[in-house]
């Protein structure tokens, strides 16, 4: 058994890391004693909350591939509850990956009347509530949405977070939706 799974399990640098290493052979062995007893539970736990069963085979690898790089593995006391809490945050970040982005072209941009706005109005009611947005939303919706920059470009062009870009292009979007649904 010991030889089928280093064979699933196998190490994989990490790109980006600087000066990184293989694992000791303790480590390793260590690693591979966990992979056999806590791979199911971890495996079931993935499949129920990823959509895809591959996705949840991958997930499971890749936390036992970064256990690979922790410092001191002797000194996890529980070595299940660490690897659920990896599986889970794993699991987690690639759902955030998954989750549609809302876009302009999502919006209802019927006016609470009812009635569809035809071009000219429409086209009016979107500058009147891109000039509404706060000036620093506005620039940064300007950026992703109108000139097609990434999110890492607009938040190096601009000094803020990632996160930033995307809470002041939610904001707009809500700014658009709630102005273009208001009654005139």
């Amino acid at each position: 058994m010991r030889d089928s799974t280093a064979k699933v399990l196998r190490f994989r640098p990490r790109r980006g890391r600087g000066g990184h290493t293989a694992p000791d052979l303790g480590s390793r062995e260590l690693v591979l004693e966990w992979f056999e007893r806590h791979r199911a539970p971890l495996l079931r736990y993935a499949r129920r909350v990823l959509p895809a069963r591959e996705s949840a085979e991958d997930l499971v690898q890749d936390v036992f591939c970064r256990l690979l790089d922790h410092p001191d593995l002797a000194s996890l006391n529980n070595p299940q509850a660490f690897l659920m809490a990896s599986a889970r945050n794993a699991a987690i970040d690639r759902l955030r990956k998954l989750r549609p982005q809302a876009d302009v072209a999502d919006l209802d941009l019927r006016p609470a009347g009812g009635a569809p706005l035809d071009e000219t109005e429409l086209a009016s009611a979107i500058g009147s509530a891109l000039e509404s947005l706060p000036d620093r939303c506005r620039e940064v919706f300007v950026l992703r949405r109108f000139k097609g920059m990434d999110t890492a470009a607009v938040a190096r062009r601009m000094g803020i977070s990632k996160r930033m870009v995307q809470k002041h292009v939610a904001a707009a979007l809500a700014h658009f939706d709630a102005h273009l649904r208001a009654p005139d």
